[in-house]
């Protein structure tokens, strides 16, 4: 299946990953995450896990750090996705805007086991970067989207309040 196929090519380190992000491919995955095709829906969680990991990423295999202002300049076309690609906290706010938070409770609580497993990747890989650090801003998001109390009855297996039963 396609989007099984998707879910590596928007790893970190495939040249492919910039050109689903330029071409909508959060907003469709978030969108796939409805389907009622129990594949569709594992692998459309499963690509949005897959690119919030490690969201350090390099430009075109340059780290930022590597960037000059020619890159910048002949990248202009793509000035989103350079800002997107520069900005990692930008690649999971993205995500999460797309996805919604409510709608990655709903996977974490599904009653497809592999639902929840891929949903609970996702989320942790929403609050930890490469170094499997915990990031200050990144968490706080969590806790914003979630709620104190919904993120823990998330984390303890019930319902939270904000979801439709």
């Amino acid at each position: 299946m396609a989007t099984a196929a998707i879910c590596n090519i928007v790893l970190e380190f495939s040249s492919l990953k910039e050109i689903i992000l330029q071409k909508g491919g959060i907003r469709r995955f978030a969108e796939l995450s409805y389907s009622t095709t129990k594949s569709l829906r594992l692998n459309a969680v499963w690509a949005l896990k897959n690119i919030v990991y490690d969201a350090d990423p390099p430009v075109r295999g340059l780290h930022t750090s590597d960037l000059t202002k020619q890159h910048v300049i002949h990248s202009i076309p793509n000035l989103f996705s350079i800002l997107l690609w520069l900005d990692p906290k930008q690649i999971k706010l993205e995500v999460m805007k797309e996805l919604t938070y409510p709608r990655l409770a709903f996977l974490i609580r599904s009653d497809e086991e592999e639902i929840r497993e891929i949903a609970l990747s996702l989320l942790r890989n929403l609050a930890f970067s490469r170094r499997d650090e915990p990031h200050e801003q990144e968490v706080a998001a969590i806790f914003s989207g979630f709620g104190r109390a919904g993120l823990l009855e998330i984390l303890q297996g019930r319902t939270p309040e904000f979801l439709p039963c």
